[in-house]
């Protein structure tokens, strides 16, 4: 789910309970000022190494937590005492308290990440994008203070992995700026036996990482840093890159083959089956009427248009459609009122590169394929 004023854990979650509703703030060159206090750890010395922090001219540039780098191994793993970071050359981790993290999570991430760009043609570290400074994510930390007060770290994407301790029923999120994760399968066990509501319901925790999470609210970063894009559109993006980023990296990383072979990939039921008559209309209308109870339509049309769009059109669809989003300067934001005039265009954009007969297309290929039938 793109973050602005909600968020999102997984398509089945958000059908299956209500969402918890958090007002994040924009920090890209606007750090509100907070209170930072000063918290020393310790790290194990088995599976990872501390470096310090590199010495700046600019103390913001820096932040008061240690770094740490894992070795690489699935199979080891390092508990978090206190806040840290891992840092790569597109991306900064933010660990949480009580965050248990496996050996290889940063070079999975990485993987993640240039599968993203490779599949879309896009930056995920675009030269237009502003340099920005950490989010003040206070919220998330029970204590009510922001751990990574006014730490600018350029274009790179923040991505905090958070716990739930109180428990709120966080759920995963992301925006152009960063990537928020609070995956049940990340909390040490000491945290989550410690959470009722988590030891008692053990059917909430996976026994795999679900990276195609990952790859879903990353690829919202990831585009929204190159174009505006509909809620069919950016939900579609997001739930089709869920599915083929983990597809692309299962023969060469075995974590990706557990998440392809142990994940539910089933779509949801849609208010109305597509096909040729009334492709465009549902893509016009944007499921705007949809209540929260109700989400789920936009993300499989929207995964299914952009399947049919890079076999029928070929590998670079979509960034022939952000690229003419850029030219135009196209912005939209779909969490405020609805704007079928600009649906309208967005319809036009599609038409204007692929064919005025790209809807009717895409509804009879739903229709051949059985895809949003039900």
């Amino acid at each position: 789910m793109k973050k602005i004023k909600w968020m999102k854990r997984t398509v089945s979650m958000v059908l299956a309970m209500a969402c918890s509703t958090s007002v994040l703030l924009c920090a890209c060159d606007k750090a509100p000022e907070q209170t930072t206090e000063d918290t020393a750890w310790t790290m194990p010395e088995i599976q990872t190494t501390e470096t310090e922090p590199a010495v700046s001219k600019n103390p913001k540039d820096i932040s008061p937590y240690k770094a740490i780098t894992l070795d690489g191994v699935r199979e080891h793993s390092v508990t978090t005492e206190e806040f840290c970071y891992i840092e790569g050359d597109k991306y900064i981790i933010l660990l949480d308290r009580d965050i248990t993290i496996p050996g290889d999570f940063a070079a999975n991430i990485e993987q993640i990440l240039d599968e993203i760009e490779s599949q879309l043609g896009i930056s995920s570290i675009p030269d237009t994008y502003p340099d920005c400074v950490v989010n003040n994510n206070s919220s998330y930390y029970g204590t009510g203070f922001n751990p990574w007060d006014g730490w600018e770290i350029g274009k790179k994407i923040a991505i905090f992995i958070v716990a739930d301790r109180e428990p709120k029923g966080y759920i995963s999120c992301a925006d152009a700026s960063e990537a928020l994760f609070c995956e049940y399968e990340l909390f040490s066990d000491e945290l989550w036996d410690s959470i009722p509501e988590f030891r008692d319901n053990p059917w909430r925790r996976n026994d795999y990482i679900d990276y195609s999470n990952f790859a879903h609210e990353l690829t919202h970063t990831v585009t929204g840093r190159n174009c505006s894009l509909s809620h069919i559109m950016t939900e579609g993006i997001a739930d089709y890159m869920g599915y083929s980023v983990v597809k692309a990296l299962a023969d060469k990383n075995p974590v990706m083959a557990e998440v392809l072979k142990k994940k539910n990939w089933d779509e949801g039921p849609i208010p109305e089956t597509v096909h040729a008559e009334n492709a465009e209309t549902i893509f016009v209308a944007d499921y705007n009427t949809l209540s929260m109870a109700e989400r789920g339509p936009e993300y499989y049309y929207g995964k299914r248009l952009w399947q049919f769009l890079f076999e029928e059109y070929g590998s670079d669809a979509f960034s022939k459609v952000c690229a003419k989003l850029q030219a135009d300067q196209v912005t939209y934001d779909y969490y405020s009122a609805y704007d079928e005039a600009a649906m309208k265009k967005y319809a036009e954009y599609l038409k204007e590169l692929f064919g005025d007969d790209v809807f009717s297309r895409f509804g009879n290929w739903c229709v051949k394929n059985n895809y949003l039938q039900r």
